[in-house]
Formats: C-alpha cells, structure tokens, sequence
C-alpha cells in the first residue's frame, strides 16, 4: 500500500549557478522556476508577516465599509 507523505524542502542545498532567474537574477530553486501554477515561492518571514499585516488592514476596511452601507 503506497502513502503519501510531505517533505521538508531543504532550499536545493546544492543550488548552482543554472539556478539563476533570468527575470530577477536571483538565485531559485529549480522547483520554483519550472512549477507552471506559479504554486511554489520562496519568501523570508519578514515577507510574510507583512503579507499578512495587509491582508488583515484589507479585512478591516471591507468590513467597516460593509457596516457604513448598512
């Protein structure tokens, strides 16, 4: 019986210089580069902590604007 299970990515610890995106001239993984959804991205946690301070102000304002129709 075959199961599935999750792996932890460990960044390509032998990434080289084919690595390289044309378009950003950073240095990415080869799973980034070649995903077609564009479903893999690699970020820093101070990235995602703003991401998501934006998406909790944009929830606000939608809400204070749903309640000012009212």
């Amino acid at each position: 019986m075959a199961t599935q299970k999750a792996i932890t990515c460990d960044l390509c610890v032998s990434m080289k210089e084919e690595f390289i995106d044309e378009e950003s001239g950073k240095i990415e993984p080869q799973c980034i580069l070649v995903c077609p959804k564009e479903a893999i991205s690699l970020k820093d946690v101070e990235q995602i902590g703003e991401e998501k301070q934006i998406d909790a102000v944009k929830r606000l304002f939608t809400d204070i604007l749903k309640e000012s129709e009212d």
